[in-house]
């Protein structure tokens, strides 16, 4: 259960997801009124001034009853002279190319510059930080199943256990410090070990620069050694077979492992 000031922000995030999913859909039984109410009345609060506009501008366009249409009259009129613009914070940042996206996207609920779905938490609507991927159609799925339970390989950033007699200070803005018994240097490691080493992260990149547009969206597509570098506690999978036999497993990534997920 959701309580106290978390309440109107999930109705808020809620009401941009409808917003974003059915667009110009009809759908029966459905009040775009309440919606759009919902979003001008929260979006002020919050100071999303130019979501808040927006959803005036598409209430004048419906038929409103007329209890309400005097209160929502006058807050169109007084949402004009607030910024054209949404407090920072609110914006969703696509967890696939990292770039910020309005909180309105009349196209879908998706990110605008790479069409990375957004993967919303179904209690309080915000988005959580999963990127889906699929394995290569030639893996099958019990291998793929296999691939995923074993644990990844971290032998690469281990020290080499032959030269003890280097001591090595930890690092901390990039430059290290080596000492050879009476003999000290400085070196810069311009590297990041963990992005380097994180194969997934590699391939989502190089996929990025394969995509022509937002319509040409794909999941990225992984291999085998992909598959066995990934921590299945990171690993989040959407099956719906039960539901339907040919409807395809869904696979996610959680890329902040930090922010706890569960199903």
């Amino acid at each position: 259960m959701i309580h106290g000031a978390l309440v109107n922000e999930t109705i808020f995030n809620s009401s941009r997801f409808l917003v974003n999913t059915i667009s110009s859909k009809s759908l029966p039984g459905i009040s775009k009124v309440y919606i759009y109410y919902a979003l001008s009345l929260l979006g002020t609060k919050f100071e999303a001034f130019r979501t808040a506009r927006f959803g005036y501008e598409k209430l004048q366009t419906l038929k409103i009853s007329p209890e309400w249409q005097e209160e929502i009259d006058l807050a169109a009129l007084k949402i004009r002279c607030k910024p054209f613009s949404d407090k920072e914070g609110y914006q969703p940042v696509c967890n696939r190319c990292m770039n910020i996206n309005a909180l309105i996207n009349q196209n879908g609920d998706h990110c605008t510059a790479c069409g990375h779905p957004f993967i919303r938490n179904f209690v309080g609507f915000d988005t959580l930080p999963l990127v889906e991927f699929i394995p290569d159609a030639r893996i099958p799925l019990k291998k793929v199943m296999e691939l995923l339970k074993e644990e990844p390989d971290d032998s690469g950033s281990s020290v080499n256990s032959s030269r003890q007699s280097m001591a090595t200070k930890p690092e901390s803005d990039g430059w290290k410090e080596n000492i050879y018994g009476e003999e000290q240097t400085l070196q810069l490691n311009q590297q990041n070990n963990d992005e380097d080493n994180d194969l997934f992260t590699q391939r989502m990149l190089e996929w990025l620069e394969t995509q022509v547009t937002v319509d040409s969206y794909r999941p990225v597509e992984v291999d085998e050694a992909i598959l066995k570098s990934l921590r299945y506690s990171e690993v989040f999978l959407v099956d719906l077979r039960h539901i339907c036999s040919t409807y395809p497993i869904r696979y996610f990534r959680n890329v902040i492992p930090d922010v706890s997920i569960g199903v």
